[in-house]
């Protein structure tokens, strides 16, 4: 049976994962991912910031106009 403990997540333990993880996927594509990351973090503090401080649209009626608009079909022969 497996203690319960099982994964404590001491420093040798998570030095190891990092090491298996960079022979496994490489420093470059590493590099990517954690760019992709930090720009996808960035573009949610935006979005959430702006919608806070962006007002509310202000919603505009018109009044029906009276004009009207025939249209007609040139007669077929």
């Amino acid at each position: 049976m497996f203690p319960v403990a099982f994964f404590t997540g001491n420093p040798v333990e998570w030095g190891i994962i990092l090491l298996i993880v960079i022979i496994l996927f490489g420093g470059s594509k590493l590099a990517g991912v954690g760019k992709s990351m930090g720009e996808g973090i960035k573009e949610f503090k935006k979005a959430t910031q702006d919608d806070d401080t962006t007002p509310p649209p202000a919603v505009t009626t018109a009044a029906p106009s009276s004009t009207t608009v025939v249209t007609s079909k040139p007669e077929e022969k």
